[in-house]
């Protein structure tokens, strides 16, 4: 592994302003195995010869910088509590933000639970149709009627979360509040 200073930037005012560096390590192609002649480029990266290689380098270096970006406070070089910079290919490839896209995979297990239960209502398909469609994008809930965002609320998130038990409470405890603040949220004026 080598490594670099990242300059990290915040936006103000539409512009970014540099807020300060950050030591990031990431991979040559020998870190993977691969026994290829580079050179030092003008940046201090790597420059191979072989433009497979090379396009190959610039992704893992590209992923190395998003890991890091991704495990810091947004606008500061503080890291996000619980998180390290990895310096080991070993620490990278345990996954870009330290929960391996665990958060798109609750999404999915939430809707997946989520249209079970509500097949169990008994509730007519186009009704249930509409429910779930509108849960899959919590977003456009602040564009339902407040009557709607209401039954939504008590009604179905309510009903589905009583019949969970409390490990899955638990796993969709962000979900659930993330739509239930959208459900509590004033109507948007087109």
């Amino acid at each position: 592994m080598k490594s670099y200073m990242m300059e990290v930037n915040k936006k103000v005012n539409g512009k970014y302003q540099p807020v300060g560096k950050v030591e990031v390590y990431y991979p040559t192609l020998a870190d993977f195995g691969l026994n290829v002649e580079s050179k030092d480029g003008e940046d201090g990266f790597p420059v191979y010869t072989d433009s497979k290689m090379q396009w190959l380098a610039d992704a893992a270096i590209a992923a190395t910088k998003a890991i890091v970006r991704n495990r810091l406070v947004s606008g500061t070089v503080e890291l996000k509590e619980g998180l390290t910079i990895p310096s080991s290919l070993d620490e990278l490839m345990e996954g870009g933000s330290g929960n391996k896209g665990e958060g798109l995979a609750i999404a999915r297990e939430f809707l997946a639970d989520f249209k079970a239960w509500l097949a169990s209502t008994g509730k007519p398909q186009v009704v249930q149709k509409s429910i779930y469609d509108v849960l899959r994008v919590p977003e456009s809930i602040v564009a339902q009627p407040q009557a709607k965002k209401d039954a939504l609320r008590d009604t179905y998130l309510a009903g589905f979360v009583d019949s969970l038990d409390e490990e899955k409470v638990e796993r969709y405890d962000k979900r659930i509040a993330l739509i239930a603040e959208y459900c509590s949220s004033e109507a948007i004026d087109w």
